[in-house]
């Protein structure tokens, strides 16, 4: 089963119990049905992992406290065509924002505010505002 561009999830074999307004949802091999990713206070570390643009279902995506991302947003976050709500004021993104990120129609709160990020800011309605990112433009 494809999942998105070159990517194919079909051989994952991963349990998963999100808590979503205080249910818990278990999902079995349905990475192709995961809506909501909240990977806060995991202590991660490293550069954002591309995997994560082949959830293309995913509405909303949070990375804001306590984890230790760097490195720049992978120019397949326009992939995700269905994401709403995109948070990751993690302080040590790097980089610039992608025109890609400009065809994500569905995204209606977006927050990058306080990373290093640099550069022109694309245009795009869903690109308007940026708090403590003092390079961008």
């Amino acid at each position: 089963m494809a999942n998105g561009p070159g990517v194919d999830l079909s051989s994952l074999d991963y349990d998963q119990i999100q808590v979503i307004k205080g249910i818990d949802l278990e999902y079995t091999k349905t990475f192709d049905i995961v809506f909501n990713m909240d990977l806060s206070s995991n202590k991660l570390v490293g550069e954002i992992p591309v995997e994560l643009t082949a959830l293309f279902m995913l509405v909303g995506l949070q990375f804001v406290s306590n984890n230790h991302l760097t490195g720049g947003i992978t120019d397949n976050i326009g992939n995700m065509k269905r994401l709403e709500s995109l948070n990751s004021s993690t302080k040590k993104l790097t980089g610039t924002i992608l025109p890609s990120m400009t065809t994500l129609t569905f995204l209606s709160h977006l927050n990058l505010s306080h990373n290093n990020l640099s550069g022109v800011i694309p245009t795009g309605h869903q690109l308007q505002t940026y708090v403590g990112n003092k390079n961008l433009c």
